[in-house]
């Protein structure tokens, strides 16, 4: 697993995992793409929650717009729905 940004209250897994954990995947009535952190309601003191990371070697030039069509957000004490855009600055 890896840790999320600034030490935060979940873990990374693996696209595998993601996968077997129904964490990440294709809603077959709906086509939606279904991306999500573990909705278990007990997570013992010092453990973390499980979540989906999506990354990518493609890089966009100075000027692109990114745009998404969110149907649903989480949200809650302690989360929030976000986007990294590592190393920005080098655009």
């Amino acid at each position: 697993m890896f840790e999320l940004t600034e030490n935060k209250n979940g873990s990374f897994v693996s696209a595998a995992n993601a996968t077997s954990q129904h964490l990440a995947y294709v809603d077959a009535s709906t086509n939606r793409a279904i991306i999500k952190v573990d909705n278990t309601s007990f997570v013992p003191w010092n453990e973390k929650r499980d979540s989906v990371r999506m990354s990518t070697q493609e890089t966009w030039g100075v000027g692109t717009v990114w745009a998404i069509d969110v149907w649903h957000a989480p949200f809650g004490v302690r989360f929030f729905s976000v986007f990294f855009f590592l190393e920005w600055e080098k655009c």
